[in-house]
């Protein structure tokens, strides 16, 4: 888990959370049904099946994301865990392939916020 204590949150450091973040492990899986997902992570996943996210209890007052780097060798559903998108519209993420999921806990609004990247060329 981060070390959010070193972060002085008079003056956020940009390269103190950007060197947080980039050091964080990624987790592997090949996966059907339902990932737990954890905050501050980033996931590599190949689906073998349908599969659901389960997103966790954000901290309050921080930064809370997840990152899901994704390859669906076959169309399977995916259930985001959440029903609010950057943008506004559902990701689509419908075509064999590569995509990146980024998950955002939005302290405003109490909501997690989720978005896809399909990856051309991968």
């Amino acid at each position: 888990m981060n070390d959010l204590s070193k972060v002085n949150t008079s003056r956020l450091n940009i390269d103190e959370i950007r060197e947080d973040v980039l050091n964080q492990p990624t987790t592997s899986l090949i996966y059907s049904s339902t990932v737990n997902l954890t905050i501050n992570k980033i996931y590599t996943l190949t689906l073998s099946g349908n599969v659901t996210f389960s997103l966790p209890q954000p901290t309050p007052g921080v930064l809370n994301q997840i990152e899901v780097q994704l390859y669906m060798p076959s169309v399977y559903t995916i259930n985001l865990g959440t029903t609010t998108y950057f943008g506004g519209e559902v990701p689509d993420i419908s075509e064999v392939g590569y995509y990146t999921i980024i998950y955002e806990y939005d302290n405003v609004h109490s909501v997690w916020v989720v978005g896809s990247l399909k990856k051309a060329g991968a």
